[in-house]
């Protein structure tokens, strides 16, 4: 996807998108996973998804670099006052993912000599 969409290569497309990511998935997975035998009944299991979901979105938001979270704060925000709701997790998910791709976008462009 990176080479064909993005135009860059695969390393540049981590070093600006999915290394934060991949840390906080590394994180969740070293804290969370020990307690997987704990979550044999379904409120434990539920709880554990609860844990692990807050403390993921905590690790990637304390990885986010200050423009990606000045960004964020300012669309969560716009979109509460739009519609006089607070975005939902799933909504501020898409967003910090639209910011990442969109960010890799801009900066993959190089300026041109001559038009095509």
């Amino acid at each position: 996807m990176s080479r064909r969409i993005l135009e860059v290569p695969f390393s540049r497309f981590f070093s600006q998108s999915l290394w934060r990511p991949s840390i906080a998935a590394a994180l969740l997975l070293s804290v969370i996973f020990p307690f997987h035998d704990m979550a044999l009944p379904w409120p434990k299991f539920f709880a554990l998804v609860g844990i692990g979901g807050i403390f993921y979105c905590a690790a990637a938001w304390a990885l986010l670099d200050a423009d990606d979270r000045w960004m964020a704060k300012k669309v969560m925000r716009g979109a509460s006052k739009r519609r006089g709701l607070t975005p939902s997790f799933v909504e501020r998910r898409a967003l910090l993912s639209i910011n990442s791709f969109l960010n890799a976008r801009i900066f993959s462009r190089r300026p041109r000599l001559r038009p095509k």
